[in-house]
């Protein structure tokens, strides 16, 4: 009886040692399955972190260059100003299509203001917007190491406790239950917004850029357009000083003493009108005159006669000085090579001084 109970005890003391070690390898087994989890679980948010890590540098750096591109085209707008104001300076008032080519030059100086707004509306406040958002992510996420670390160290507190069968296991068990909660939460809030922030930057980019590419299409195509016109300006007053830069000051003077007889007659009283129709009334009825003694007949070298209509000063040592009224005697050039279209060759009969005049402030007797 004594030997059976012995060897019932041995049986049942081997019986629990068994159960205990296979506890103790499902245990171990379970820990490692769960420690597997938890390295593809934090391999994997690794991964989210290395890519946010990356789309924060990308952004930054183009947020940058974009505020570098926009202060450069500032000062480029500015000059592109200076130097249409110059160009206008130069371009002189009465010179053919002025003020077509100052408002080309014009036009420019709003495209490029115009552009400016544009950039910051399509590329700078959206990227501004953008890269904004960085620094709360990057707070969840240390927020979220610093929850790891504390979850790792209460646990280590538990396994710690359960080897050495602490009576304070209950009470590291809730502190390491409260620190999982905490863990997981944050760590489910970091592992749905680094991977949705990730993805969605393709679109933002490309509505972004296309903005940009489209404004700034339109901006080159409008002043290419006004360019072309001052080109066109600039080329017709090209030609037109190769035919006769004399011709060209000659037409211009004739030019403004137009304007100012017509302002002159704008200016006229009502009241003179009687006495204008009674001039030409007196002019058109024919009158008894009296007799005038024969002019005197010119040289034989005279082509013609012609009486002046303006006053003219001669810009240069070859060109006739006159006032209205005065006789002025054509003859032929000296050179015939230095004839030219709206100027004829003359003779003084009141001083003998000959030289160029224009023909258009004159007219044949």
């Amino acid at each position: 009886v004594v030997y059976k109970t012995a060897t019932m005890a041995e049986s049942r003391k081997g019986m629990f040692s068994l159960a205990k070690q296979k506890i103790g390898r499902q245990s171990e087994k379970l820990r490692q399955k769960l420690s597997k989890t938890d390295a593809d679980s934090d391999a994997l948010y690794h991964e989210h972190v290395a890519n946010f890590n990356k789309q924060c540098t990308d952004a930054q750096r183009l947020n940058k260059e974009a505020l570098n591109y926009l202060k450069t085209f500032k000062a480029m707008s500015a000059a592109s100003k200076a130097l249409g104001d110059a160009i206008k300076a130069v371009y002189e008032p009465d010179w053919p299509q002025s003020e077509e080519a100052y408002g080309s030059i014009e036009a420019m100086e709003h495209l490029y203001s115009d552009h400016v707004d544009k950039l910051t509306e399509c590329l700078i406040n959206p990227l501004q917007g953008y890269v904004g958002q960085f620094p709360d992510i990057r707070a969840r996420v240390s927020k979220r190491d610093r929850r790891k670390l504390d979850y790792d160290r209460h646990k280590r507190a538990v396994e710690t406790a359960k080897e050495k069968q602490s009576v304070k296991l209950t009470q590291v068990e809730e502190g390491y239950a409260e620190a999982q909660r905490a863990f997981e939460m944050i760590d489910r809030e970091c592992n749905d917004a680094l991977p949705s922030l990730y993805d969605n930057r393709v679109s933002f980019y490309s509505s972004t850029l296309e903005y940009y590419c489209n404004s700034t299409a339109i901006f080159s195509g409008a002043c290419q357009s006004a360019l072309e016109q001052l080109q066109q300006f600039c080329s017709n007053l090209g030609e037109l000083g190769a035919e006769s830069p004399r011709s060209y000051a000659v037409r211009a003077a004739a030019s403004a003493a137009a304007e100012d007889h017509a302002a002159n007659d704008a200016e006229t009283p009502a009241a003179a009108a009687p006495v204008a129709e009674a001039v030409v009334e007196a002019v058109e009825t024919p009158a008894v005159q009296p007799a005038v003694a024969p002019a005197e007949k010119p040289p034989s070298d005279v082509l013609s006669v012609h009486m002046a209509t303006h006053n003219y000063s001669g810009q240069d040592e070859d060109e006739l000085t006159f006032v209205k009224g005065d006789t002025i005697h054509v003859i032929p050039f000296a050179d015939p090579d230095d004839e030219e279209d709206g100027w004829l060759y003359g003779r003084m009969p009141s001083n003998g001084s000959t030289g160029l005049f224009p023909a258009n402030h004159t007219k044949a007797t």
